[in-house]
C-alpha cells in the first residue's frame, strides 16, 4: 500500500488459467476416490435393477433409462481416470 498497489495488482487477470504463461487452465487435481464412490453408486443402481428383471419384474423405460445412465456415468468416471473407452 506504501508505493499505491493492492492485492490484486499483483495478480492481474483471471487466475484461472495459466494460458498467458503457455501453462494451459489450472486443473483440480484429480481425486480417485470421487470417481470410485460414482461407480459404487452406480453398479449399486444397475445391480438393483437387473436383480429387479431377474426377479420377474417388468422393467419400466424409467428403469432402462435409469440403467443406460448408470452405463453413462460408469463410463465417463473411467475416462476420467484416464481409463480406455
Amino acid at each position: 500500500s506504501a508505493i499505491g498497489l493492492c492485492l490484486a495488482d499483483l495478480f492481474p487477470g483471471d487466475r484461472r488459467t495459466l494460458r498467458d504463461h503457455g501453462t494451459g487452465p489450472l486443473r483440480r487435481p484429480f481425486d480417485y476416490r470421487d470417481a470410485l464412490a460414482g461407480i459404487a453408486h452406480e453398479a449399486t443402481v444397475a445391480r438393483l435393477i437387473v436383480e429387479a428383471a431377474c426377479s420377474g419384474g417388468t422393467l419400466s423405460d424409467e428403469d432402462v433409462h435409469r440403467l443406460s445412465q448408470a452405463e453413462e456415468r460408469i463410463d465417463a468416471a473411467l475416462h476420467a481416470a484416464g481409463g480406455a473407452r
